[in-house]
């Protein structure tokens, strides 16, 4: 699915009628898995436990690759330019 505009969804299909998902999505899937169902008694209590989610996939390379890698994206990488990389 894709996020439209004012909050509304689409799927989007591939080829066949196979649904492709999204990957940068799944990070958000990811995210709202770990702070769905709970009550905070401030944002600034919910973004810490974001912060802490985010933290968890900044140190594990491999689990953003798996969640956002296609084949042909990771095997590109290293053909970028590195002068503009921030």
């Amino acid at each position: 699915m894709r996020v439209g505009l004012i909050g509304t969804t689409r799927r989007v299909w591939g080829r066949c009628g196979v649904k492709v998902c999204q990957r940068i999505q799944r990070i958000f899937e990811h995210l709202r898995a770990g702070i769905e169902g709970a009550v905070y008694p401030t944002i600034a209590d919910k973004v810490a436990a974001v912060e802490a989610i985010l933290t968890e996939l900044d140190a594990d390379p491999e689990r953003i690759t798996s969640l956002t890698g296609w084949h042909w994206i990771i095997e590109n990488l290293h053909h970028l330019p590195t002068d503009n990389a921030a």
